[in-house]
């Protein structure tokens, strides 16, 4: 957006008449306003909210940014490249956090993930946790997404429209389960969502 003044920092000159001062005073707020309005979603409101970082939201994540599991502390078999399932048979969720902002809204969640071969199953799930209740109150936000091909995919939630409130935490739910006889047939590589102001 263009400005409606250049910025100045000598302005108003000790000669300007005193009675021009409440012009002046009207003209530094509306240029610290324009200027402060690219960064945040509106100056005039209390609170004053950051404006998310466009890159921060739809970047992919890599598995490992922050990706808990179900309790399961055996990590000998993880590259460091793309989340495997380290045996034949044993099926895995993994909980990658959405580090939204409140009053946003969630439009969509992705995942990379890689079958060897049809045998094996990944699954997306996009939840949100109570934060409020005991025990927390799990709510899924879309149905299972399953993969349907071998090799690369994104699995995606579709359009989703939640509303980001400060009572929930969201999770993309990531499940890898191997084909049943050769190990590391699953794999997770990394997710990104997206959500809008």
């Amino acid at each position: 957006m263009a400005y409606s003044n250049s910025w100045s920092n000598i302005i108003p000159v000790s000669s300007d008449p005193l009675n021009t001062a409440d012009d002046q005073l009207r003209r530094l707020r509306l240029d610290v306003q324009e200027r402060m309005d690219d960064i945040v979603e509106d100056w005039t409101t209390d609170p004053v909210v950051p404006k998310a970082v466009a890159d921060a939201a739809t970047r992919w994540r890599h598995w490992s940014e922050g990706v808990i599991d179900r309790g399961t502390d055996e990590y000998s078999n993880f590259t460091a490249r793309v989340l495997i399932s380290p045996t034949i048979s044993l099926q895995i969720g993994w909980y990658a956090p959405l580090p939204l902002i409140v009053g946003r809204t969630l439009t969509s969640v992705i995942a990379r993930v890689n079958r060897v071969n049809s045998s094996a199953t990944i699954t997306l799930q996009v939840v949100k946790l109570s934060v409020n209740a005991d025990p927390p109150v799990e709510t899924a936000l879309m149905g299972t997404v399953t993969s349907v091909s071998t090799g690369w995919e994104d699995l995606s939630s579709g359009v989703l429209s939640e509303v980001i409130d400060g009572n929930h935490v969201y999770l993309a739910v990531v499940t890898l389960d191997p084909d049943g006889s050769t190990a590391n047939t699953a794999r997770f590589l990394a997710y990104r969502y997206v959500q809008t102001t």
